[in-house]
C-alpha cells in the first residue's frame, strides 16, 4: 500500500513516491477535475454521533412561523463559482490517504465535498475519482437548494447528482417542513424520495401533527409531495389513513378536493357542498362543486377563472335540475349564471363585461347565504369600453338589469342604457390660473314596458373655475351650465317629444385653516380649526315635463352639503340659492402626520324654497337643512371610535340618522367591535327604509391559545336577530382549529337558518372542514389570517 500524503508547512498536499508507474494514472485523465486540500490544524474532538449534523441541519433556518416560506427567507449554499457547475469537485479534510492504483482517496475529519450547489459534510469519506462516487459515514450533512439531510451513512453518485442516506433527518427549506426517514434518496436537483418517513411543518420539538408514510416523493419543481400508505397523527393519535395522498409543499396551486361545507337551513334542509379544484394551467383554474340539499335535491355548481396578458375573468354557474320543494306551477329546473371579464384591448383602451342571470325571482332568496345577497332586486349586465387620450376620457356602455323582485310592477322596472356614451375633458392650471372641465353624455333609454316613455338624452356641462390657494386657506369660484336635449318616444300626455333647456350654476367654495400645538395624551400634536363656506346658486326652471330616467334624491351626508345638485343623474337640476356653513377640526401627530381626531359639523341655510322636485313630491319649504356631524378619533394605539349624527332642527327636532362605533384591536388580533346605527326613514332616498340595529363582534383570548370568536347583529326595529355566530379558534404555529355555529335570516319575512362550520388547518398541508377565513374576515372587522 502506498504511503499516505503529507502536509507541508504551507498546508498544500504532497505524496510519497508511488510504488506503481505514474503511467497507470494516465487512463483516468478524462475524469472530472478534483481539487483536494488538507489543513494543518489538529483534529477537533467530535461531537457525539449525529449531534453535530442535527445542529447543522437547522443552522440559518428561522422557525418563527410554519408553512411554506419565500425562497429569500433562508440561506441556500450555492456553487463556489457558477462556472464550476459542470465538472469541478472541491474536497477538503483534516487528513487524506491517496490510493493511486485504485484511484481512491480516503478522507477523515471535517470532510467537506462541494460540486456546484451541492454540499456534503462527514466525519469519514471515500472518494472514487474514476467513477466520481462518494461513500461517507458519521455525522453526514447534505445540502442542495431547497433540501437538507442529516444521516449516519451515505452514498453519492456525483455525476448523476444522486444519493442515498440512511437514518436520515431532513428539512425542506422551501416548504419549511421537516421529518425523519429510514432512507432518503436524492434523485437530481428537484426530486427526492423517502422511505418509512415522518413529515410535518411544525417546529422542531413540536409534533402536533405528523404524517407517517411508507414512502414520500417530493417534487420541488412541481411543488408537490406524494405519500403512499400514509397515516395522519394529531398529537400522536392516528386520525386518518390514506393509501395515496398528494399535497402542495409551497404556495402553488394543486388539483384536489377543497374543504367541504355542511349546514342546515329552513329553505334547503341539510346542506352539504364538496368542491373539487382543477389546477388546469398557471393562468387557468376551475372548481366543480356538487351541493346536496335534503329538501331540494342535488345542485351542480362550478367556477372558472382565467388570466391572460390582456384579460382576466371569472365565470360561475349552478343548476338544480329538479327542485323537490317547488310548488305547483313553479319551475322545477332552477339555476344561476354570472360572467365577468376585464381586459386591456390596446394601449389606453380597456373593456369590462358583466353578465348576471337567475332563473326566477325568488332564486336568491332560496339559495343565498346572507341578507345582503337575498335583498338584491336588480342584477346588472353591462359591457364597457374605456379609452383615455391626453386630457380626454371616453366611456361606451351597454347596460341592462334583470329585475328579481316579484312585488315590483313591470312599469317600475329600471331603464336600460342602449347605449351610453360619455366623454370628459379636464384642463387644470391654465392661463391666469383657470381650470376647465367638460362633461358630456349621450344615452338612449329603453324600457321593457312599451307603454312607458323611452328616448334619448344628450347632456353637456362645461365649467370653468379659478382655484386660489394659500397656506392658510383657499377660495374657488366656479361657473357651469347644464345643457340638455330630449328626443322621446311615446311621451306621456304632459310631456313633449322634444325639449331643450339650459340651466346655469354658480358656486363659491372657500375655507381657512388655523393651527396650534397641543399635547394629545402624551403625543406632540397640532390641532387645526377649518371653517368652510360654500355658496350655491342655480335659477329655477320648470322641469316637470321631463321624464325621470335615472335620477333620484341624493342620500344626505356631510359630503352632500357641498354638492352642486341635490339629485343624481341628469334629469333634474335642482334650483338653489343657499349657503353651507361647516367647521372641521383635526388633530395630527407631529412625528408621523397621523390623523388622531377629525370632527366636522355643517348645515345648509336656504334663501328660497326648492321648487324642482321628483314626481309626486312637494316643494321643500324649510329654511334650514338637517345638521350633519361626524367624528372619527384614534384614542390610543388600539382604541378608535367613530360617530355620525343627522339632526333636523326644524319640525319635531328629532335625530333622523345616526351611527356610533367603538373598536379595539391589538397587533396580536385581540378584537372587540361595538356598533349602533339607525335611520328613521326621513333622510334616505327610500323613505320606507327604516333601520335600527346593534352589531357586536369579538375575537378574544380566554385560555392558552384559545380565542372566542363571535358576532351578534340585532335589529331593534324588527326585534329580531339578523345574523349571529359563536365559536372558538385555537391556533398554533403549524396548525389551527376553528369551529362555530351561525344563526341568520335571508329574508325578513321568512324563517331563520342555522349552519355549523368546522375547520382544521394544517399549515403547509391544507384544510379539513369548512373554509371559514373569508367568512370571519367579513363578519369581524379587523380580523385577518396572516
Amino acid at each position: 500500500m502506498p504511503a499516505g500524503p503529507q502536509a507541508t508547512a504551507e498546508g498544500t498536499l504532497t505524496a510519497a513516491e508511488p510504488t506503481e508507474p505514474e503511467a497507470e494514472m494516465g487512463e483516468h485523465s478524462a475524469s472530472p477535475e478534483v481539487q483536494i486540500t488538507t489543513t494543518d490544524a489538529p483534529l477537533e474532538p467530535a461531537l457525539p454521533p449525529s449531534e453535530r449534523a442535527k445542529a447543522r441541519i437547522d443552522d440559518g433556518l428561522a422557525w418563527s412561523y410554519c408553512g411554506p416560506r419565500s425562497k429569500n427567507d433562508f440561506a441556500i449554499r450555492g456553487p463556489k463559482d457558477p462556472s464550476e457547475e459542470g465538472q469541478l469537485v472541491h474536497i477538503s479534510a483534516d487528513a487524506v490517504e491517496l490510493w493511486r492504483k485504485q484511484n481512491l482517496a480516503v478522507l477523515e475529519g471535517r470532510v467537506e465535498v462541494d460540486r456546484g450547489a451541492e454540499h456534503v459534510e462527514a466525519d469519514w469519506a471515500q472518494y472514487d475519482r474514476g467513477n466520481n462516487l462518494l461513500d461517507a459515514r458519521g455525522n453526514i450533512f447534505f445540502e442542495q437548494p431547497g433540501l437538507r439531510i442529516a444521516g449516519a451513512a451515505a452514498h453519492f453518485d456525483l455525476d448523476q447528482r444522486e444519493g442515498e442516506l440512511q437514518q436520515a433527518e431532513y428539512r425542506l427549506t422551501n416548504a419549511n417542513a421537516r421529518g425523519s426517514a429510514e432512507s432518503a434518496f436524492v434523485e437530481g436537483r428537484d426530486h427526492s424520495r423517502f422511505r418509512n418517513i415522518s413529515y410535518t411543518t411544525c417546529r422542531p420539538g413540536d409534533d402536533a401533527w405528523v404524517i407517517d408514510a411508507e414512502e414520500l416523493t417530493i417534487d420541488q419543481q412541481a411543488g408537490t409531495g406524494t405519500a403512499r400508505h400514509a397515516k395522519l397523527r394529531l398529537k400522536g393519535v392516528p386520525v386518518a389513513y390514506l393509501p395515496y395522498a398528494s399535497f402542495p409543499i409551497d404556495g402553488r396551486r394543486k388539483s384536489g378536493f377543497l374543504v367541504p361545507s355542511v349546514g342546515t337551513s329552513d329553505t334547503t334542509g341539510v346542506d352539504v357542498s364538496i368542491p373539487y379544484y382543477f389546477n388546469i394551467a398557471p393562468n387557468l383554474d376551475a372548481i366543480l362543486e356538487p351541493r346536496y340539499m335534503s329538501d331540494r335535491g342535488l345542485m351542480l355548481g362550478g367556477e372558472l377563472r382565467y388570466l391572460t396578458r390582456r384579460h382576466s375573468g371569472e365565470l360561475r354557474a349552478e343548476i338544480l335540475p329538479n327542485d323537490q320543494k317547488a310548488g305547483a306551477g313553479d319551475p322545477k329546473t332552477r339555476g344561476a349564471f354570472s360572467f365577468r371579464n376585464q381586459g386591456v384591448l390596446a394601449p389606453r383602451l380597456s373593456s369590462d363585461i358583466l353578465f348576471n342571470y337567475v332563473s326566477d325571482d325568488v332564486y336568491l332568496e332560496d339559495f343565498g347565504n346572507s341578507l345582503n345577497v337575498t335583498s338584491r332586486r336588480q342584477l346588472e349586465r353591462h359591457g364597457d369600453l374605456r379609452y383615455s387620450w391626453g386630457d380626454w376620457n371616453f366611456l361606451g356602455r351597454l347596460q341592462y338589469f334583470q329585475t328579481v323582485d316579484p312585488n315590483l310592477a313591470r312599469v317600475d322596472y329600471p331603464y336600460s342604457r342602449m347605449p351610453q356614451l360619455v366623454a370628459t375633458w379636464q384642463k387644470p392650471n391654465q392661463r391666469w390660473g383657470l381650470s376647465y372641465l367638460l362633461d358630456s353624455e349621450y344615452v338612449y333609454f329603453n324600457h321593457p314596458d312599451k307603454d312607458k316613455v323611452r328616448g334619448q338624452r344628450l347632456a353637456l356641462r362645461p365649467a370653468v373655475s379659478l382655484p386660489l390657494r394659500r397656506s392658510y386657506g383657499y377660495v374657488t369660484p366656479k361657473a357651469s351650465v347644464l345643457l340638455r336635449n330630449y328626443d322621446l318616444v311615446d311621451p306621456a300626455p304632459d310631456q313633449t317629444s322634444n325639449r331643450s333647456l339650459a340651466i346655469p350654476t354658480f358656486s363659491l367654495d372657500g375655507g381657512l385653516t388655523f393651527e396650534r400645538r397641543i399635547d394629545w395624551f402624551g403625543r406632540a400634536s397640532r390641532q387645526t380649526l377649518e371653517p368652510r363656506l360654500f355658496y350655491l346658486y342655480t335659477p329655477y326652471k320648470n322641469q316637470d315635463d321631463l321624464p325621470v330616467f335615472d335620477t333620484t334624491d341624493i342620500d344626505f351626508s356631510f359630503a352632500s352639503l357641498f354638492r352642486e345638485n341635490r339629485f343624481t343623474g341628469r334629469d333634474r337640476a335642482g334650483d338653489a340659492n343657499q349657503i353651507t356653513l361647516a367647521l372641521t377640526s383635526r388633530t395630527l401627530d407631529n412625528a408621523q402626520g397621523e390623523e388622531l381626531l377629525r370632527a366636522s359639523i355643517g348645515e345648509i341655510f336656504y334663501f328660497r324654497d326648492r321648487r324642482v322636485q321628483l314626481p309626486d313630491q312637494p316643494e321643500a319649504t324649510n329654511s334650514r337643512s338637517t345638521i350633519a356631524a361626524e367624528t372619527v378619533a384614534r384614542l390610543s394605539r388600539n382604541w378608535s371610535t367613530a360617530f355620525s349624527l343627522f339632526w333636523n332642527p326644524t319640525g319635531d327636532g328629532q335625530v333622523e340618522v345616526g351611527s356610533a362605533s367603538v373598536n379595539y384591536r391589538t397587533p396580536d388580533q385581540k378584537i372587540f367591535n361595538l356598533g349602533y346605527r339607525f335611520n328613521r326613514g326621513v333622510v334616505a332616498a327610500d323613505t320606507n327604509t327604516r333601520v335600527e340595529d346593534t352589531d357586536v363582534s369579538v375575537r378574544w383570548p380566554f385560555a392558552n391559545g384559545i380565542h372566542l370568536i363571535g358576532r351578534w347583529k340585532y335589529s331593534l326595529f324588527y326585534d329580531r336577530t339578523m345574523d349571529s355566530f359563536l365559536g372558538i379558534e385555537y391556533e398554533r404555529c403549524c396548525w389551527a382549529v376553528r369551529a362555530l355555529a351561525r344563526h341568520f335570516i335571508t329574508d325578513i319575512s321568512s324563517g331563520s337558518n342555522t349552519t355549523f362550520m368546522m375547520q382544521l388547518e394544517l399549515k403547509g398541508l391544507g384544510d379539513i372542514g369548512s373554509g371559514i377565513e373569508d367568512f370571519l374576515e367579513r363578519g369581524i372587522r379587523g380580523y385577518r389570517i396572516d
